[in-house]
């Protein structure tokens, strides 16, 4: 009785608006089709907006890194070819040539070489050596900067900075002592000079270079 009401009911409203009859008709009859009509729909607009632009931007940084690591290979080889050419072209000078140049740029840090050498530029200069400091200001200044080169200086080379003071001498002693630097094969900067003739004492600080090993 109660369904038999119902169905009058929605007759009745059917018959009153007959769009509505129109549409609930076509719904009972083309529910599933509908449904598979949404379904698609639904799927089409999920890949254009979503699925579509990631896999696009991921193309792209596929592409970028395959270009970085293609730049990153043609470096290395530019790099080897350069050092196999260096090698070369070094093997070819003469012994005595190639001790000079190990001078003028030692392979490695050389901070026990440079105590040697300070000591014997101060007995023929005839100055006394008071004090004498020898650090490696590359690793220094890599620690301070969390491992950031911040030297100044090219990244493949090291820097040993002097710092020695001398008593004992002149003027004369002072200009001779900096032409003996000058003059030396291993390249030296000087920083700072510092000279009291009252007391005849001698204060300098220089840096000098070497070849990173690694």
């Amino acid at each position: 009785m109660f369904n038999q009401d119902k169905k009058n009911i929605i007759s009745k409203e059917n018959k009153k608006n007959p769009l509505i009859s129109l549409v609930n008709n076509f719904l009972l009859q083309y529910f599933k089709m509908v449904l598979i009509g949404f379904t698609i729909l639904t799927l089409l607009l999920g890949y254009f907006f979503v699925l579509k632009p990631k896999y696009t931007q991921i193309k792209k940084d596929v592409a970028l890194t395959n270009e970085n690591t293609k730049n990153t290979s043609d470096n290395l080889k530019n790099y080897l070819l350069a050092l196999n050419k260096y090698i070369k072209d070094y093997e070819k000078v003469e012994s005595g040539v190639q001790e000079k140049i190990s001078k003028v740029l030692p392979v490695g840090s050389n901070k026990e070489s440079m105590y040697v050498l300070i000591e014997q530029i101060a007995k023929n200069e005839n100055l006394f050596l008071t004090s004498l400091e020898i650090t490696d200001s590359s690793i220094k200044a890599k620690t301070s900067e969390k491992n950031k080169d911040v030297s100044g200086v090219p990244g493949e080379l090291g820097i040993i900075s002097i710092d020695l003071s001398f008593m004992g001498g002149g003027y004369t002693n002072l200009k001779s002592l900096l032409n003996v630097l000058e003059q030396n094969l291993q390249i030296m900067d000087v920083r700072s000079i510092n000279f009291n003739p009252s007391n005849s004492a001698i204060s300098l600080s220089l840096d000098t270079y070497y070849l990173k090993t690694n």
